[in-house]
């Protein structure tokens, strides 16, 4: 044996399973997924978005919204909110702010971000 690596076996053989650490027997993964609900995939999309597109610009998106199909999340911000409201010629005159709409695909098994962009 070489030495230096007597310890080696040890530790391959105490490798921790893919059970929950606090000892209690719960499914893992669990079967709703490590992302269990459209709070979570939200939470999670604009965590990876602020980085990409900045705190300010992924506010501005909000609300977002999440839809699941077939085990994945799509999260997505809201489109088109009211850029100003004036009076013209006696009639209120909205005009709406276009642009892209950032939208996010998560695996729901296991948290993965499959895909970031923004739609225009």
């Amino acid at each position: 044996m070489l030495p230096g690596l007597t310890g080696l076996g040890a530790f391959v053989r105490g490798a921790p399973s893919s059970a929950p650490r606090d000892g209690s027997r719960e499914e893992w993964p669990p079967r709703a997924g490590v992302v269990p609900n459209e709070k979570t995939a939200i939470a999670i999309a604009e965590a990876v978005l602020v980085p990409v597109y900045g705190q300010k610009p992924v506010r501005k998106q909000g609300p977002f919204w999440a839809t699941l199909r077939k085990g994945v999340w799509y999260v997505s911000g809201s489109p088109g909110r009211p850029a100003s409201i004036s009076t013209h010629g006696g009639r209120q005159v909205v005009r709406i702010r276009f642009g892209g709409v950032a939208e996010v695909h998560i695996a729901r098994s296991d948290g993965r971000v499959l895909s970031i962009f923004a739609a225009k």
